[in-house]
């Protein structure tokens, strides 16, 4: 997900996995999805792609 200000061809596909978003609805969703956090690192083990995420 991300905010995309360089097109307004919202609802079409524009890239191959990119969810691109009005920057005023970006702005939004990562306000109302940032996690509180205690900076501690939290590992978990299991099947798929590796995701890192840094806070």
């Amino acid at each position: 997900f991300h905010g995309c200000y360089w097109h307004d061809n919202y609802g079409s596909e524009m890239s191959h996995g990119c969810v691109n978003m009005k920057p005023e609805e970006a702005k939004w969703l990562y306000r109302w999805v940032t996690p509180e956090s205690s900076h501690a690192e939290r590992v978990t083990n299991g099947f798929g792609t590796a995701v890192e995420v840094v806070v």
